[in-house]
C-alpha cells in the first residue's frame, strides 16, 4: 500500500516556522500560502518564484482569494478580515470567537459558491469549544457546527453532495451531506477515524476522482481514501509532517 514520494522538488527554501494554507489562485496563476507564526502571507508564482510578501499583526489560521484582484481573504487570532495585495491595508470585519478568548481559528476553504468555511480550536488543544464558521459573499458569518477540539482540513465531493472536515485531535475526518445552493449541512457521519499511533488528520483536499486526501501530523504520511473512506495508497515522506495543510483549489 505505501508509496515513496519520488520526483519531488523543493519549488520555495521557505525558512517557514510553520507553513501552511496553500491556496492556487487560478486566475492569476500563483500560489499564496501563509507562515502562521511568523506570521506573513507570501506569493509564489511558477515562472518568477516569490513575488510577493505581507506581514501580518497576527498568527493567521487560513487565507485564500476572492474575486476582487489583489484581495485576499484571511482568518488570524481576530476573527476574519481581508487583506489589499496592492496597499497591504488590512480590513476587519467580525470575530465571532470574540466571547471565547482560550480559542483560535485554523483552518479554511472556499465553496464552490465562494463561501469561506473556516473553524476554530481550543488553544490548548484539549477543550471542544471550537467551531465551524461560513462566511458568505455579503460579509454575513454563520456558525454552522459546535464542539470542536480541533477544526482542520475541509473539502467538497465533486458532485457538491459531501463536505469533509477533520476534527484533529479525535482524529476524525466527518462526513457530511452538503447543499450547494443554501450552504446547508446535513447529517453528519464519521468518514474515517485515523488510529492513535498513526498520527494527527490535517490537512486534506479531495481530487477530480472524488478520493480524499489527509496529510497526518508526525505520521510521515498522506492518505488516500476512495468515497467509502476505504484506504487506497499511502505516500511516505522523510519527515514526520508531511504538507499539513495539503490544498488544491479548482476553478
Amino acid at each position: 500500500m505505501s508509496t515513496a514520494i519520488g520526483r519531488v522538488r523543493c519549488v520555495q527554501a521557505a525558512n517557514a516556522i510553520l507553513g501552511e494554507a496553500p491556496t492556487w489562485d487560478v486566475s492569476s496563476q500563483v500560489l499564496y500560502w501563509a507562515d502562521l507564526q511568523r506570521p506573513a502571507i507570501f506569493r509564489w508564482d511558477l515562472k518568477h518564484g516569490q513575488t510577493g510578501h505581507w506581514p501580518m499583526p497576527k498568527s493567521l489560521g487560513c487565507i485564500a482569494p476572492t474575486t476582487d484582484p489583489g484581495q485576499l481573504v484571511f482568518t488570524d487570532a481576530q476573527g476574519f478580515g481581508f487583506l489589499d495585495t496592492e496597499t497591504g491595508d488590512i480590513t476587519r470585519t467580525i470575530n465571532p470567537d470574540s466571547h471565547l478568548p482560550g480559542t483560535r481559528f485554523n483552518d479554511g476553504k472556499v465553496d464552490r459558491k465562494g463561501r469561506l468555511w473556516a473553524g476554530s480550536a481550543d488553544v490548548e488543544e484539549t477543550a471542544p469549544t471550537g467551531s465551524l464558521y461560513r462566511l458568505d459573499s455579503d460579509g454575513s458569518v454563520y456558525r454552522k457546527a459546535t464542539g470542536l477540539i480541533c477544526s482542520n482540513g475541509i473539502g467538497w465531493s465533486p458532485n457538491n453532495r459531501t463536505m469533509y472536515f477533520t476534527d484533529s485531535m479525535v482524529r476524525t475526518i466527518w462526513s457530511y451531506e452538503f447543499d450547494l445552493r443554501t450552504g446547508e449541512l446535513g447529517e453528519r457521519t464519521v468518514f474515517v477515524r485515523v488510529a492513535d499511533d498513526d498520527g494527527v488528520p490535517d490537512g486534506l483536499t479531495v481530487d477530480s476522482e472524488g478520493y480524499v486526501w489527509s496529510a497526518l501530523w508526525d505520521g510521515w504520511r498522506v492518505l488516500r481514501f476512495n468515497p467509502d473512506g476505504v484506504l487506497e495508497r499511502e505516500f511516505t515522506f522523510p519527515y514526520n509532517a508531511p504538507p499539513a495543510a495539503c490544498s488544491v483549489v479548482r476553478a
